[in-house]
């Protein structure tokens, strides 16, 4: 009988058990908002990371691992601008940059815009069986289809005798980036003249050979020095690159430790 009149007498009050109810939630909702947010008083809020805009000219200090190519890439989008680096800082040997040396980067415009460095092949009119040197003509330029295994610095030294035409195959062909090409890949093979590395006779006389499994590069090397030395053959810096996966057989600096193929 009680839990009847019990019942009855809740039933009768209903809505202001209900709002009772719903008054003590939003007191507790507001409670544990109050405490998270004062928990998270003392954090501190990361700053955004801003992309700083980059003006010209500029000073840049050279990090390591940094050559001419990346510092050009940095500023001008396109590693070709390595020249005008060099020569507004008259840099004899471009190989030769050192940790902390202070750069004056000029204000002059990409040599290679993104746009224009996307290759297009050109089509050729008509399709020829690969031959044994790999190379294809037609009436205005020579074609060279990349075989497996080869680099711009080998197929410069098949055309030009010599592998520091690399960069000028490069730029005939707008390729972002010469470290990667393919197998079947067409290349337009530029009319240009061979660049021939020229050292002082008595630096060849005064050179010693080396004898070791590793050697440690001196300021002014380059790898066919560093292979006639080795090997009494200049031609095997091709081993040396290999072997040390250089990305660019051109560029190697002071300090840094080759191993020597035997």
């Amino acid at each position: 009988m009680n839990l009847k009149k019990t019942l009855k007498s809740i039933k009768l009050h209903e809505t202001t058990i209900s709002m009772i109810l719903g008054a003590f939630v939003i007191v507790l909702i507001g409670v544990l908002l109050i405490n998270y947010f004062a928990g998270r008083s003392g954090e501190t809020v990361p700053a955004i990371d801003i992309e700083e805009e980059i003006t010209l000219p500029a000073s840049h200090s050279v990090s390591e691992g940094e050559d001419l190519w990346k510092i050009s890439e940095k500023y001008y989008g396109t590693g070709y601008n390595w020249v005008d680096i060099q020569s507004e800082n008259n840099i004899e040997d471009p190989n030769q940059i050192s940790v902390g040396q202070e750069l004056v980067i000029p204000d002059v415009s990409p040599r290679i815009t993104e746009k224009e460095a996307i290759l297009t092949p050109e089509p050729i009119a008509e399709e020829i069986k690969p031959e044994p040197i790999a190379v294809k003509t037609d009436s205005q330029e020579k074609i060279h289809t990349v075989q497996r295994g080869e680099n711009l610095w080998k197929i410069a030294e098949l055309y030009f005798n010599s592998g520091y035409n690399w960069v000028d195959i490069a730029e005939k062909n707008n390729l972002r980036n010469p470290g990667v090409i393919e197998p079947d890949q067409k290349l337009s093979i530029p009319e240009v003249s061979a660049k021939i590395l020229t050292v002082a006779a008595d630096k060849k006389e005064e050179a010693e050979a080396i004898s070791g499994a590793t050697y440690t590069v001196q300021k002014g090397d380059n790898l066919w020095e560093i292979a006639v030395r080795a090997y009494g053959d200049g031609y095997k810096w091709v081993e040396i690159s290999e072997e040390n996966e250089l990305s660019n057989p051109g560029l190697i600096h002071s300090g840094n430790i080759l191993s020597l193929p035997r």
